[in-house]
C-alpha cells in the first residue's frame, strides 16, 4: 500500500507532481493509495481531476489500518 499525499494535505508533494505532469501531458493517470495520512492521522479521500488537454489524474483509495506510525505522531 503506497501513501499518496492530498492536495491539501501535509507530506510530500513529489508524487503529486508527476501524477500532474503526466496528466498534464494528455495522460490518464490511476493512482491508488491509502485512505490514511500518517503524519496528521487524517483521512485522505478520492480525487479525481480532468485537464484542459484531455488528461486527467483519478486517485482511487483503500481502506488502511491506523497507528502504523506512531512514531511519526510528533511531526509537525
Amino acid at each position: 500500500m503506497q501513501f499518496f499525499t492530498g492536495a491539501g494535505s501535509p507530506g510530500t508533494l513529489n508524487p503529486r507532481k508527476l501524477a500532474l505532469r503526466l496528466a498534464s501531458r494528455g495522460h490518464e493517470v490511476h493512482v491508488i493509495g491509502t485512505d490514511h495520512n500518517i503524519i496528521n492521522d487524517g483521512v485522505e479521500l478520492p480525487e479525481s481531476v480532468v485537464l484542459d488537454r484531455g488528461g486527467s489524474l483519478t486517485v482511487h483509495r483503500v481502506p488502511s489500518a491506523r497507528g502504523m506510525r506512531k512514531s511519526l505522531r510528533a511531526y509537525p
